[in-house]
């Protein structure tokens, strides 16, 4: 699917591995023309529980009050502001570095991104997560091309 057409389908909100050739620029644009926030975390920053929680926090202006554990994540994640009324797209690129240096933790904060996305999305809200990097680190996620 083309990532212009699936940000048009709020039910399709959720977790999707975006084709490594489309710049980071091109996501923003489409995402902006769309009228969604747009949001890059930095992958490169991200090796554990700990680098994720903490650039999660900054990259989308978490309150003071976060927790940095994984409820707090849960519960900050569908708390969308004024300004985001069409939703969410958070671009995630070298996601596989957090993925294959800590697996479990990784799997968590997928959960967390799917079951947020699920939420919004009943709620009329898109909220994607577009992961960006080595594909076999999450081959089970639908893919978006250009």
């Amino acid at each position: 699917m083309k990532l212009g057409e699936l940000l048009k389908k709020t039910e399709a909100s959720g977790v999707y591995l975006l084709d490594e050739t489309i710049p980071a620029s091109e996501v923003e644009y489409v995402a902006r023309d769309l009228d969604f926030t747009f949001f890059h975390l930095p992958g490169s920053r991200i090796r554990s529980k700990k680098d994720f929680l903490r650039e999660v926090a900054e990259i989308l202006h978490f309150p003071d009050y976060f927790g940095h554990n994984w409820d707090a994540l849960a519960d900050c994640m569908t708390d969308i502001t004024s300004g985001e009324e069409n939703g969410r797209v958070i671009l995630f690129d070298r996601f596989d570095l957090f993925a294959e240096n800590s697996p479990a933790e990784f799997a968590t904060a997928m959960e967390i991104f799917g079951e947020s996305a699920l939420f919004l999305s009943r709620q009329g809200t898109g909220y994607f997560v577009l992961l960006q990097g080595k594909s076999s680190a999450a081959p089970e996620l639908p893919k978006v091309q250009n």
